[in-house]
């Protein structure tokens, strides 16, 4: 199952990189993928997004998704963020 979810994060992430399309990331606050990227491109980290909007802070499970998206961005992965 674990790695279903994965696979579907994946491809979530090509579809948005590919076609440049907008995803719902985060559910509960409604926060999409070009939200955190404009955020990103104004200099935000990913823990200043989660914090200042309030990401991650219901059910978490947008988390992953806007990791992968921000890694898949800056083409490097995130180290030593909290995600809890």
């Amino acid at each position: 199952m674990h790695s279903q979810w994965r696979l579907l994060i994946g491809l979530h992430l090509i579809m948005i990189l590919i076609y440049n399309s907008i995803m719902i990331v985060c559910v509960c606050k409604n926060i999409n993928s070009k939200k955190i990227l404009e955020e990103l491109g104004a200099g935000l980290t990913l823990e200043e997004i989660k914090m200042q909007f309030g990401m991650g802070s219901q059910c978490g499970n947008c988390l992953e998704t806007a990791k992968k998206l921000v890694e898949k961005t800056k083409g490097e992965p995130i180290k030593n963020i909290a995600f809890g």
